[in-house]
C-alpha cells in the first residue's frame, strides 16, 4: 500500500496530537518593535507524568516503508525536530492496532514541536533530503521500559514525498 505525505497542519494532525510550535503552523504572537519577549500558550492538557525523561533520536535515511508501529498507552510523547525535516507516520488511537486506512504521513519541518496523544500509533521518522534527522523525544519516565507496545501492519506502507 502506498500513501502520499502531506504538509503538517493543525486540522489534519488533531487526530494524532497537537502542534506545539513551528514557524509556519501556528497562530503565534510575533515580536513587535520594543518588545523584549512575547508569550503564546501553544498547548494545554499535554498528558505527561510529573517525572519525565528525554532522549535524542537520530533517524537514519532508509527506504520509506513502515512495517510496524508503536504507541505508549500512558503518556504523550513530545517530538522536537532539532535537525533537518522529516516524515512522521501516525495513526489515531486504537488499542486493537493501527488500521491501514487511518495511517497518515506528515512532513515535519525543523523547529516544529509536536505532542503525540497517548495511545497514538507512530513510527521512527524518515529524514527528508538529509542522511539523518535528529528529534528530541520527551515522555514519562520509564516509558521505554514499561509502556512500549508494538503492532505489525497487515501490509507494508510505502511513503511518497
Amino acid at each position: 500500500m502506498k500513501i502520499k505525505s502531506t504538509e503538517l497542519n493543525k486540522e489534519d494532525f488533531a487526530a494524532f496530537g497537537q502542534i506545539m510550535a513551528g514557524a509556519d503552523v501556528g497562530d503565534f504572537t510575533p515580536l513587535q518593535p520594543g518588545d523584549e519577549f512575547t508569550w503564546t500558550t501553544t498547548s494545554e492538557d499535554v498528558d505527561i507524568d510529573k517525572k519525565c525523561c528525554s532522549g535524542m533520536l537520530t533517524c537514519k535515511g532508509r527506504e520509506m516503508a513502515v512495517k510496524k508501529m508503536e504507541y505508549h498507552a500512558n503518556t504523550s510523547e513530545i517530538l522536537v525536530a532539532v535537525k533537518n525535516d522529516y516524515i512522521l507516520c501516525a495513526a489515531p488511537k486504537n488499542t486493537d492496532g493501527p488500521t491501514m486506512d487511518s495511517i497518515k504521513a506528515f512532513r515535519v519541518k525543523q523547529g516544529t514541536v509536536l505532542a503525540m496523544s497517548p495511545a497514538c500509533w507512530h513510527w521512527i521518522p524518515f529524514p527528508i533530503n538529509a542522511e539523518t534527522a535528529e528529534v528530541l523525544v520527551i515522555f514519562r519516565e520509564h516509558t521505554g521500559d514499561d509502556d512500549l507496545i508494538f503492532a505489525d501492519l497487515a501490509e507494508t506502507i510505502e511513503i511518497e514525498l
